[in-house]
């Protein structure tokens, strides 16, 4: 699995707990407001001065689903029920790959039907999920759908990062970007955040970049200095 790597350098004045998250992906028929953004990696407390946080991040994307015992909110913490590997459709001249066109049942709890996956290409840099209509809106397992990403310590579990509410037979294209943001804070892997209300983020932005390396600077100022090697 190729894989990004982010290196944080605590000189912010006091022991720090560093995570990161990623950038919103576009998805169709969602308001921007209504897709959440996950913790992906919770680093462990690092000290101030000689303390350095390591962030790996794997590059495949997955397609998540699952249940939570309340609605998608701040602070709540989800965790992936089921979920696909994914391409996306990608054109270039006459060359084409195609994305991968994922379908969620909600029958029973929230899973994938792996007979129906096909793959497609209407949207450029997308995938898509498609639900079918085994279950109602709302409904008492808060039914989720979104992008996941796999756990750099076990590449068993993907955790999800940016999560909504699953409406019964709609389809969704979703545009991820590789760009990420580092804050601090004490949280764990697949908790909600609002990010109007967390500390300071650095943002990430691997697009366009050659190196896979970022080192992160975190002063004694609050800033970030960011630099790509």
């Amino acid at each position: 699995m190729a894989s990004y790597q982010i290196l944080v350098k605590n000189k912010s004045g006091a022991p720090r707990a560093y995570f990161l998250f990623v950038e919103t992906p576009q998805v169709s028929n969602v308001p921007a407001a209504k897709v959440f953004q996950n913790v992906y990696i919770a680093a462990k407390p690092v000290p101030d001065m000689t303390g350095t946080a390591i962030f790996k991040v794997i590059k495949d994307l997955y397609a998540v689903t699952g249940t939570s015992p309340s609605a998608l909110d701040a602070n709540v913490s989800v965790y992936t029920g089921d979920y696909e590997v994914v391409k996306i459709c990608q054109s270039s001249g006459a060359a084409t790959t195609q994305g991968s066109a994922t379908h969620v049942t909600g029958g029973s709890g929230a899973q994938f039907d792996t007979s129906k996956l096909t793959e497609t290409c209407n949207t450029e840099g997308s995938f898509s999920i498609q639900t079918d209509s085994s279950f109602r809106f709302p409904n008492p397992d808060n039914i989720f759908i979104g992008l996941g990403a796999a756990d750099p310590d076990d590449k068993t579990t993907i955790v999800p990062v940016a999560t909504f509410q699953a409406m019964p037979s709609t389809t969704n294209f979703i545009i991820p970007v590789t760009k990420y943001y580092v804050s601090w804070g004490t949280y764990t892997a697949g908790q909600v955040i609002d990010v109007a209300t967390i500390s300071a983020s650095a943002p990430v932005d691997f697009t366009g970049k050659s190196s896979s390396l970022a080192k992160i600077v975190h002063n004694n100022d609050g800033t970030f200095d960011v630099t790509f090697n």
